[in-house]
């Protein structure tokens, strides 16, 4: 029989212990893992993904998805092929700006399946849109005329879901207020019209949304990029 050194028998009991840590690392992961769906939150953004997703087929969602990972898959590969490694070269944003709506369904749908999101940074700002709006579905579904704003967001020729996501968010506040909340269809080429009409008792109000600029003129057109910037 082999006697222990004190040095060996202190490395097995550390052994032992290492690999008890990473086990109850590992069961508490699985176990937020699963516990993830019965989050509020998470529940909210997936009944928001939903909603939007009913106003769609299913090939077009796919076609759609496929549309975002294509994008980032080619921009991966320029960046692996490009000596700078600059993420901000042009056709390298770390955003799918084709289709925001696109991009922040793809997203959502993502935080709700797993629980977080693939990009922190450019989905903590859509979040707690999603997350009001799923919450409060069967109040938009009072809303009239919310569909045809949804469905003017998702196949609409302006990539506008910023805008559009805002307005839902307002017609709900007031929603929830009493008021009766009606959209007012967009005239192209019409005269300026407000988002939406409300009425609550004899009062009767019209909105209109507005809003900060996602992207500031500044940004937009490379003030800070060097080439225009003058001290």
């Amino acid at each position: 029989m082999v006697k222990k050194t004190k040095k060996s028998a202190r490395a097995e009991r550390e052994k032992k212990r290492n690999k008890r840590e990473r086990e109850q690392r590992l069961r508490s992961h699985y176990a937020q893992f699963s516990s993830a769906h019965k989050d509020p939150v998470v529940i909210s953004i997936k009944a928001a993904v939903e909603h939007f997703k009913s106003f769609m087929t299913d090939e077009q969602w796919t076609r759609r998805k496929s549309g975002v990972d294509r994008y980032f898959s080619n921009m991966t590969k320029t960046i692996v092929e490009t000596r700078t490694k600059d993420t901000g070269q042009y056709n390298n944003r770390m955003a799918y700006y084709a289709k925001w709506v696109d991009w922040y369904l793809y997203l959502a749908e993502a935080s709700s399946v797993s629980g977080h999101s693939l990009d922190e940074a450019q989905w903590s700002r859509v979040k707690p849109f999603f997350q009001k709006i799923g919450s409060s579905i069967e109040l938009l579904k009072s809303v009239a005329g919310a569909d045809q704003r949804i469905v003017s967001m998702l196949h609409g020729k302006d990539n506008n879901a910023d805008s559009v996501l805002f307005e839902l968010i307002v017609a709900i506040a007031y929603a929830e207020r009493g008021w009766q909340v009606e959209f007012i269809p967009e005239i192209k080429g019409g005269p300026k019209t407000p988002d939406f009409k409300a009425v609550r008792g004899a009062d009767t109000v019209f909105v209109e949304c507005k809003r900060l600029q996602k992207v500031t003129d500044y940004v937009k057109h490379g003030y800070f990029n060097g080439k225009n910037y003058q001290s």
